[in-house]
């Protein structure tokens, strides 16, 4: 506490200097913090799900002779291995095989987005940016629990079924005020009556891009109801539109889990391209070559965006260390060229116009104990106000011992640290002395005493 008390006094003397290190410090820690913030979310955190390092999420790559879906709302990007395109969206019909025979899969589930969703709470209109249509085991599968009510079941994706929705924490928390009783209020979604069985737990809103957060969850059975201009083409074995995802058995592999599935994939794919014949505008073409199945760690959700600026985060991420690398570099300097934070109390007794330090070592041996040169500090062998000599080190050594010459002289600097004051005389040992070892010259070298 003595410490802090004396690091204190000494930054408010020297309130410019302080400033300058005080703003200078935030820069560089605020820039640091900010983008580490932003790598956190985009690159580092996972979803808060249950074991996310078992989720995987399937992804298929073209042959080269063209993608073998007719038409779909597809997820795609480049496959970094092969160079050939890719993408996250399957077909009903493939999603239904990998369902109904999964052997390395303890369970596969699937969802798609809906964007700018139209509800009507209360009488009053309003727009979700983003909502999603999930399988019946979607939340189970990836261990996602309701805070309030229930999630949805296998019971609630069927066409018959009541149409029922699951909201997000934090659209409950806006719109709602994390009010209990909505659970089962009925609001209108696209027009079509809904009944609100949950909320989910805090920090869950699917598992799509980075930076998209469905707060309002339906069956995916209910997609011909929510968005009946897209129902007839959605149900064709050609267009593909949902992303699939799966957890792994205990002891198997992604790539198991690939083997055990690919096959089912390539047949329901060839089964969806020959019934498309008739939207095929190129009579006679060649069906393309099968497309083969991947699998991506799925504990991050999709990441085609997070692979597209990942590259750029970690160079910004080595800029912005680099500018704390520079600040902490600029404070030194200005430490040094300034002295010690009492310099301008710390004038040689001689006339000297540079300011030296005196640093003296106590019984410790680890606390360097610092007082301006002729600023009037006591000596430990006497209880009067003496100035101490400068630069000098006191040891622990019998008066006996070899001579002070023998030891090594401090480095005179001006950018010495100060910890604490000099104890008062009747706390040092019986066997100390002052050994003066060095003393200020006028250029600010120092010399060295005999």
């Amino acid at each position: 506490m003595r410490d802090l008390k004396f690091a204190l006094r000494q930054l408010l003397k020297n309130r410019g200097f302080t400033a300058v290190v005080v703003w200078t410090l935030a820069l560089g820690i605020g820039a640091n913090t900010a983008v580490f913030s932003l790598v956190n979310d985009v690159l580092l955190r996972t979803l808060p799900v249950k074991s996310p390092g078992e989720l995987i999420l399937f992804r298929n790559i073209d042959a080269q002779g063209g993608r073998l879906s007719r038409a779909g709302e597809n997820n795609g990007s480049i496959d970094p291995m092969t160079g050939r395109s890719a993408s996250t969206s399957f077909s009903q019909r493939q999603f239904h095989r990998f369902h109904d025979y999964h052997p390395a899969l303890a369970a596969v589930f699937a969802y798609a987005p809906i964007n700018r969703v139209n509800v009507l709470i209360d009488g009053q209109p309003e727009t979700i940016t983003l909502g999603q249509l999930v399988s019946g085991d979607y939340h189970a599968g990836l261990g996602v629990s309701a805070i309030v009510g229930r999630t949805l079941t296998p019971a609630d994706d069927q066409p018959a079924a009541p149409a029922v929705a699951v909201i997000s924490y934090r659209y409950w928390e806006t719109r709602f005020g994390r009010d209990p009783g909505i659970v089962g209020k009925t609001i209108q979604v696209n027009r079509v009556p809904v009944t609100l069985i949950g909320v989910t737990r805090p920090g869950f809103a699917g598992a799509m891009q980075v930076g998209e957060s469905a707060d309002i969850t339906l069956a995916l059975a209910q997609h011909t109801r929510v968005q009946a201009d897209r129902a007839e083409n959605r149900s064709q074995p050609w267009y593909w539109w949902i992303r699939v995802m799966g957890r792994l058995a205990p002891g198997v592999t992604a790539a198991q889990a690939v083997a055990s599935l690919e096959p089912a994939f390539q047949q329901a794919a060839r089964e969806g391209w020959i019934a498309g014949r008739s939207q095929d505008t190129n009579a006679g073409s060649d069906m393309p070559g099968l497309a083969t199945l991947a699998a991506d760690p799925g504990g991050q959700g999709e990441d085609d965006r997070r692979r597209q600026y990942a590259q750029s985060l970690r160079v910004l991420m080595a800029l912005v260390g680099l500018v704390l690398l520079a600040a902490c570099a600029n404070v030194a300097a200005a430490r040094s060229r300034s002295g010690s934070l009492s310099a301008p109390a710390g004038r040689a007794s001689s006339g000297n116009s540079s300011p030296s330090v005196c640093c003296w070592l106590s019984a410790a041996r680890w606390r360097a104990v610092c007082s301006p040169t002729g600023a009037g500090a006591s000596s430990p062998g006497s209880a009067s106000s003496a100035a101490l000599p400068p630069c000098s080190t006191f040891r622990s050594m019998p008066a006996s011992s070899a001579s002070p010459s023998a030891s090594r002289p401090p480095r005179h600097s001006s950018s010495v640290c100060c910890l604490r004051f000099v104890p008062r005389a009747s706390t040092w040992p019986a066997n100390f002395k002052a050994v003066p070892v060095c003393s200020a010259t006028p250029d600010g070298r120092g010399s060295v005493n005999a």
